[in-house]
């Protein structure tokens, strides 16, 4: 299965950030979101609209899989609408999780888990 990583910064030709006007950058991100079989909300810093994000995908029916360092604060609405939430201390942590992780094209997004490497 090939792996593209899509990061909602745009970046222009001489290396300055891309300023997109709110109704295109939803607009493109929601394109982006419906294209993906997967999405992966990396909660170790909070970010604007990753909430937006997460349940645009799952309202999809589009798996979440919510990753981010131990001791951070997930919320239990993204934890609920996650279909799994793994806590991890180092990359290596989040290589052993991936490489373990399995998703079956049965599998409802409503079926959450979580796990923690701690």
């Amino acid at each position: 299965m090939a792996v593209r990583l899509f990061v909602f910064v745009g970046i222009s030709s001489n290396g300055g950030a891309v300023q997109l006007a709110s109704r295109e950058l939803m607009s493109k991100t929601f394109e982006v979101i419906r294209a993906c079989q997967l999405v992966v909300i990396d909660l170790t810093e909070k970010g604007v609209g990753v909430g937006i994000e997460a349940g645009y995908a799952y309202a999809q029916r589009i798996p979440v899989i919510t990753i981010a360092r131990a001791g951070a604060d997930i919320s239990n609405t993204l934890q609920g609408i996650s279909r799994e939430t793994y806590l991890y201390r180092s990359v290596d942590d989040l290589k052993d999780f991936f490489s373990s992780l399995r998703l079956s094209d049965e599998q409802s997004p409503d079926t959450g888990a979580a796990r923690s490497k701690l």
